[in-house]
């Protein structure tokens, strides 16, 4: 019975599956009962198939049931007991409790050691396991080394191009994935492509999920294009094979949100998250890890589309799912992202309650060697400091920071890409830092010259990891540029906002949030050093490409010609603020019935229209700004226009009433003539 079961398991029937599961362990405490080695077999298989289901604690119990058994029956060193605790650190792993996981799998390996001999292939799964603990508490050479050895087992006993080769490969891939080493993970993530093509075809389930891996790296690397495309790819493979509803579908949508996010399409991205998370509710119901974490990701789209309240829902609906399920990682995680929240919204006592609670579930358990050998504390951390800089003690932000970097440099290196993050986190604090403030937190030493060398190694990190033209470049440019305009150095300012410009149109476009917020630093920059013919070529510039890449009808190619607008009057150059808005009302005409029923778009037109009418009103060619205030409907006169047409009416009226009068007594003169 049971190895129909099995059968049943491996085409994840688990409904079925676990029917036969259940019956075969009523049928063996009624012949053997329930303290059986035959009952164990069975309380295993179910403890399996719990854990391929995603339910852990009911996993757990099968299991230790399971593994206490065998354990009474048998004692605690029989090779026996290899399999249900090699699937109970598996267990452990998934719910976030690394070190009982580690612990668990290590007591695995040794009794398949001691039974079968070092380097037994018995031995490779629970290798690889390991590596993904040691993954998890950010121990990536010690992951690496689990790695390496469960590969060098896997290929001495299948073969180089084994399917249970490329699991191996494909983790070796997260290993420089999260070290920043994109390049090398894409090559690990594309062998283990390869070989599963090469045994299970092109339209495998298994070889959609590696391809999914490889779009990731595309997404890392700024090649967005080809992101998307393999994205879909491996969506249409899950689509095709498991229905649009299955877990794994939502997975690649989920990463899909997360590609869009990087876009600056926060709505698309708004609304793919929420897809996932409806097939994860629909596939698991609300207790589940993979609900928790769509739910995590949606609160952070909604924190950036503004809507913080219900960001707030979603995160504490993760919170609590998380907390049942015992995931500690995930946790601290979610609150983490709480006290992001809470900071942005001004409530700087709960943001650092929530700071708290997550820095102590890192701590819980570990020694303090330990608790800081882990990329996530440093991230906590650099968040603890950007929050005591809110609150004005900048000598603890300061500590703070220094300690997250001097994390981050031990466990990933001197050239991790995530360095760039808080090193230019540093040079914005010491910026805005006193030289007391400075001192009092140790570094004395630092100067103007020191900072800058902080940006200029954020920024050389990011070039390394990313290339020359990479977006990810703008995020140390931008206040770089800033520290250049507080040392007064404005030409070098410019410079890194142009470049950041260039490389933000180039490949997010011009409406992109954070496109925009180079433009209009750069109009900011222009403005405050009073260089007008400099922002006139800037504007020109910006407006052109706007019109051309994103058409009239956008609303960041409208802002900026209403910018541009404004800069003609404040500098008043009437004629060229006439041609200007000309030449948009031209363009206007052109896509009118494209945006007829566009109210933002009819706003901008009276906008223009408003203000071309005010200039004829200016020099009294009244007639004419009626006509472009009917032909653009534009909603009133202005009161002064309307004053001097009502006096050039009465004028007229009069004119003509005295022009008659003379008219009507030259005639009547010319006949008194001729009758004399």
């Amino acid at each position: 019975m049971i190895n129909i079961g099995e059968v049943y398991f491996k085409e994840s029937n688990f409904e079925r599956c676990q029917k036969i599961y259940y019956d075969a362990l009523s049928a063996v405490h009624r012949l053997h009962g329930s303290e059986s080695l035959h009952a164990s077999k069975v309380l295993t298989c179910i403890g399996e198939l719990k854990l391929k289901q995603a339910f852990y604690s009911e996993a757990q119990k099968f299991l230790e049931e399971s593994i206490q058994i065998k354990t009474n029956l048998q004692g605690p060193s029989h090779p026996d007991l290899a399999k249900p605790l090699t699937l109970l650190g598996e267990v452990f792993l998934n719910i976030g409790n690394m070190q009982t996981a580690e612990s668990t799998l290590i007591k695995a390996l040794k009794l398949r050691e001691e039974a079968l001999g070092v380097g037994c292939a018995e031995s490779a799964k629970i290798l690889n396991q390991l590596g993904e603990v040691m993954l998890a508490l950010g121990d990536l050479n010690q992951a690496e080394n689990y790695f390496t050895n469960a590969l060098d087992i896997r290929e001495a006993t299948l073969g180089p191009d084994h399917t249970e080769v490329a699991k191996v490969v494909n983790n070796i891939g997260e290993v420089y994935r999260k070290n920043g080493q994109f390049q090398k993970a894409l090559d690990m993530y594309t062998r283990a492509l390869r070989i599963r093509e090469l045994n299970l075809g092109v339209d495998s389930v298994d070889v959609a999920k590696v391809l999914s891996n490889v779009a990731l790296m595309y997404h890392k690397l700024g090649k967005y294009d080809m992101a998307e495309r393999r994205y879909l790819s491996a969506f249409e493979i899950m689509n095709d094979k498991l229905g649009y509803n299955h877990p794994r579908v939502a997975t690649i949508i989920y990463r899909r949100a997360k590609l869009q996010i990087k876009l600056g399409n926060w709505q698309a991205a708004c609304d793919l998250f929420k897809e996932c998370l409806n097939i994860r509710l629909n596939a698991f119901g609300e207790e589940h890890p993979d609900v928790a974490e769509a739910q995590n990701a949606y609160g952070e789209i909604l924190v950036k589309l503004g809507k913080e309240d219900e960001a707030m829902e979603f995160y504490l609906q993760s919170l609590k799912t998380r907390e049942k399920l015992r995931l500690s990682a995930d946790i601290a995680e979610t609150l983490n992202n709480m006290g992001e929240l809470y900071e942005l919204q001004g409530q700087y006592d709960e943001a650092t309650d929530s700071y708290n609670r997550a820095l102590l579930i890192r701590q819980e358990g570990r020694s303090p060697a330990q608790w800081t050998d882990c990329t996530e504390t440093a991230k906590i951390l650099n968040n603890m400091g950007s929050l005591h800089d809110k609150l004005g003690d900048k000598v603890s932000a300061i500590k703070l920071l220094m300690k997250a970097l001097e994390m981050r440099e031990r466990l990933l290196g001197l050239e991790h890409p995530d360095l760039a993050k808080i090193l230019t986190n540093i040079a914005k604090l010491l910026d805005t830092s006193s030289e007391e403030d400075i001192k009092k937190s140790g570094l004395s030493h630092f100067t103007h010259t020191s900072i800058r060398k902080l940006y200029h190694r954020a920024l050389k990190i990011r070039v390394q990891s990313f290339g020359e033209n990479h977006p990810q470049l703008c995020s140390v440019l931008i206040p770089l540029a800033g520290h250049h305009s507080i040392n007064n150095e404005p030409y070098l300012a410019i410079g890194h906002l142009c470049r950041s410009l260039e490389i933000l149109s180039n490949s997010l476009g011009y409406a992109h949030p954070d496109t925009v917020l180079v433009c209009n630093k750069l109009v900011q920059l222009y403005t405050s050093q009073h260089k007008s013919l400099d922002l006139e070529k800037f504007l020109i510039k910006l407006t052109t490409q706007c019109q051309s890449k994103l058409g009239i009808q956008n609303e960041i190619t409208q802002k900026w010609i209403i910018s541009f607008v404004h800069f003609y009057k404040d500098e008043n150059k009437s004629t060229k603020l006439k041609k200007l808005i000309l030449n948009n009302l031209k363009l206007v005409d052109d896509n009118n019935n494209q945006n007829d029923q566009n109210k933002d778009f009819k706003n901008f037109v009276i906008t223009l229209a408003s203000e071309l009418a005010q200039m004829y009103d200016d020099v009294s060619q009244f007639n004419a700004a009626e006509e472009i205030r009917i032909k653009y409907k534009c909603p009133t006169f202005s009161s002064i226009a309307s004053e001097k047409l009502n006096e050039l009416n009465t004028r007229f009226s009069s004119w003509n009433y005295l022009y008659r009068r003379s008219l009507v007594s030259l005639i009547k003169g010319n006949n008194n003539n001729n009758n004399n």
